[in-house]
């Protein structure tokens, strides 16, 4: 029987993501200058739609943070009453 993942398992995952994406920045800026100008629009064009991720990825850890503060604050007030 396969365990669901806790939500710290799935961030630290998420982490570790996000780590490699960064290091794939690192391999296009090594690759820039060897790059032609066909290849260089490709690549430009992929720029907007990455941004409008990221800050999607933002928008939705601001929602999940919020979540968890509210169910933090359940946890502790239900823990009162018992």
């Amino acid at each position: 029987m396969t365990r669901k993942m806790s939500c710290a398992d799935n961030l630290v995952l998420l982490g570790e993501m996000l780590q490699t994406a960064s290091q794939y920045i690192g391999l296009c800026n090594e690759v820039l200058g060897n790059e032609d100008g066909f290849m260089i629009d490709l690549a430009t064009g992929q720029i907007i739609p990455l941004r409008n991720r990221c800050i999607d990825l933002s928008k939705d850890l601001a929602q999940l943070e919020k979540r968890m503060r509210r169910q933090k604050e359940c946890a502790v007030i239900a823990e009162r009453h018992s």
